[in-house]
């Protein structure tokens, strides 16, 4: 069952809209010889095409099947056979709650640290969750299925 990713434009806007303006001001501050205009701008720059490259994804982000759930933002997958555990969890991060659904394997897995390095580089991972080794953390902000409704599914797809 795949599950693609939902962003909703009045969610978007105004943050590309600030990097366009943050973008703006460090090419004018750049010209006027503050190199870290530059850098400002640079950053801003990769923001809004991380920005955009979300806003226009049309592959699903999350497949659950009888194999095993696959993340493609990472891309990471997981057989249900290596899943000890699941449940669904809330963590706090800058006054917003994200959903994650947490899959503890009964075993150490495989992990390919270039795809995770550049996941976290493009925000689709944090980098605390990409270093734990004990369990798998797939993010459920901005699907087109709520938490529970992916945890069931899952659960569904386990037995």
């Amino acid at each position: 069952m795949p599950f693609h990713a939902r962003y909703e434009p009045r969610r978007l806007v105004p943050g590309i809209a600030i990097s366009v303006v943050l973008f703006a001001v460090g090419v004018v501050a750049g010209y006027a010889g503050v190199w870290m205009g530059w850098v400002l701008g640079a950053f801003m720059l990769w923001t809004i095409a991380n920005q955009l490259r979300r806003y226009h994804r049309t592959e699903p982000v999350l497949t659950l099947d009888d194999t095993g759930a696959t993340d493609h933002r990472v891309p990471r997958a997981i057989a249900w056979d290596q899943v000890q555990s699941m449940r669904t969890v809330d963590r706090r991060v800058v006054g917003q709650k994200v959903p994650l659904l947490e899959l503890v394997p009964a075993g150490e897995l495989d992990r390919d640290g270039r795809a995770l390095a550049v996941a976290v580089l493009r925000g689709e991972v944090s980098l605390a969750d990409a270093r734990d080794t004990s369990r798998v953390m797939i993010d459920l902000r901005h699907l087109d299925a709520t938490p529970e409704q992916v945890l069931a599914a899952a659960r569904a797809h386990r037995a």
